[in-house]
């Protein structure tokens, strides 16, 4: 019976931002960018949040109770991924890097905008698989990118659904 009168209601969860920042990392300038612009990669990853966050948006809220929750969710870092060789005299540095994402979430009350809890979650293409990659048709080949955008969505689903576990842990 005590149970059912210090019972709270179930929160009710809104979809806030959806952001991927702009990279900035001198990374950028060494990936090969194949078919697509980094404006391409950028909206797509964007339009990938907006399939999985598939939430009622703050701003259709009515009726907002202390328990109602907001979901803001940005990408903060991201890179697809290459390899490439500095040349120093007689000797050849290889520099290689794996596609890599890191998303990153806030939930708060809407009704205060006060931080309930926030989240980050960092997932990258495993070693293995990024050598049996490079050392593959496409990625010896001169026509295709070694990594793209199903790559990076990929990645982007794994990481959302470590996400979500951890989100789902905290409430």
């Amino acid at each position: 019976m005590f149970k059912k009168l210090f019972k709270r209601p179930k929160a009710r969860v809104f979809l806030g931002d959806l952001a991927v920042i702009p990279r900035s990392d001198t990374k950028r300038y060494f990936e090969d960018p194949g078919f697509y612009s980094e404006d391409d990669l950028d909206g797509g990853l964007r339009e990938r949040l907006n399939e999985i966050f598939s939430l009622p948006p703050k701003q259709e809220a009515t009726d907002i109770t202390p328990f109602d929750l907001g979901l803001d969710v940005v990408i903060s870092k991201f890179q697809t991924g290459d390899y490439a060789g500095l040349v120093l005299e007689d000797f050849v540095l290889p520099l290689i890097w794996r596609p890599k994402i890191t998303i990153a979430s806030r939930l708060y009350f809407l009704e205060s905008n006060e931080t309930s809890a926030s989240f980050s979650v960092t997932e990258k293409l495993k070693w293995a698989a990024y050598f049996r990659r490079i050392v593959s048709w496409r990625g010896l080949s001169p026509i295709k990118k070694t990594f793209g955008q199903q790559d990076m969505d990929k990645l982007l689903y794994k990481a959302t659904i470590k996400l979500l576990a951890q989100m789902q842990k905290s409430i």
